[in-house]
């Protein structure tokens, strides 16, 4: 068992023991609605301190009782993925912190697929460029948000890529 298809929209708790196998080479998770940045935490991300603008004049809202969604232990990597070869997450709603947190629970990625994922800017390339080595298959096709600067940053850093796919891309100004 080194390969794994989730279906859509899979039950969280499956989810979790899949992950929690740590011989796992290949997970795809695309097209998962429910999948978000909770599920690949970054150890770089900071929280944000709370407001102190004073006292506020706004009625507090009421006590809104927690759906068993809510309930749900969130969908984690808790331990290095060291196995993990293949990730696709094509048409995840992730933004770039999940892809910082991805990048340093799974170190050594050879394909990476973050086909629309329309969230996802320029600093997840910059993460993804941290795989270094490692990276030799990514695809990007239909992610508006990412630049030629953060492309150029990929094919720099990624020195065994093999392809990359923008597809539907705006056109990009690759210097001479």
């Amino acid at each position: 068992m080194g390969t794994l298809k989730v279906p859509v929209k899979a039950d969280s708790k499956l989810i979790f023991r899949i992950i929690s196998y740590r011989k796992l080479r290949t997970l795809r998770l695309s097209n998962d609605s429910l999948l978000s940045d909770r599920a690949f935490p970054s150890p770089l991300s900071r929280e944000l301190p709370p407001s102190s603008s004073g006292p506020s004049r706004e009625k507090p809202l009421p006590h809104r009782p927690t759906t068993w969604l809510e309930e749900l232990p969130p969908l984690i990597f808790r331990y290095k993925a060291e196995s993990l070869r293949v990730l696709d997450l094509s048409g995840c709603k992730i933004t770039d912190e999940a892809i910082e947190g991805i990048v340093s629970h799974a170190p050594r990625i050879q394909s990476l697929n973050l086909s629309r994922c329309s969230m996802l800017t320029d600093k997840a390339l910059e993460c993804v460029a941290k795989l270094g080595d490692h990276l030799d298959v990514l695809m990007i096709a239909q992610v508006g948000e990412v630049t030629d600067r953060g492309v150029v940053k990929i094919a720099r850093e990624c020195i065994n890529l093999r392809c990359v796919d923008v597809a539907c891309q705006l056109p990009f100004s690759f210097p001479p």
